[in-house]
């Protein structure tokens, strides 16, 4: 069986903290790329939110995907449908809620890593919470 890690912080990066992290408001503002606020902050409260979910970086996804002997990965979007229509990475599976994700897994190889991602971390850390309770501790990656 494929040692689970569990993927919040996986891909995807956005530069919007979710208000539920943010001590401020985002900015009002047509463009993303002008935010400044505290990315490292950020991080540090989903770890926080979710300190038994293990995070890992898009550089490291990046690399376990390039890895030709690497894990085989399902590949999880927590996003919402309309953010998985706009975008996402290829060969992921939209998950936007345990059920969904439940039948993935239910239907994908054990063997498979599974990695979780979303915008930020933050959902993606809860939906990975939720695997790991439910018995795919074994399975995740952070």
């Amino acid at each position: 069986m494929a040692k689970v890690l569990s993927i919040a912080l996986a891909t995807i990066l956005s530069l919007w903290a979710p208000a539920a992290l943010s001590e401020s408001p985002a900015p009002q503002t047509d463009r993303a790329d002008t935010w400044t606020g505290d990315w490292e902050r950020t991080l540090r409260l989903v770890r926080q939110a979710f300190p038994n979910v293990p995070q890992m970086s898009t550089q490291q996804l990046a690399a376990m995907r390039a890895d030709d002997t690497g894990p085989d990965i399902v590949l999880l979007d927590a996003r919402s449908e309309a953010e998985f229509d706009v975008s996402h990475l290829a060969g992921a599976v939209l998950a936007s809620n345990t059920r969904m994700a439940l039948d993935v897994l239910e239907s994908s190889d054990p063997a498979r890593t599974v990695v979780v991602y979303c915008s930020v971390g933050y959902r993606s850390s809860g939906l990975a919470e939720k695997l790991r309770a439910r018995g795919h501790r074994e399975r995740l990656q952070p």
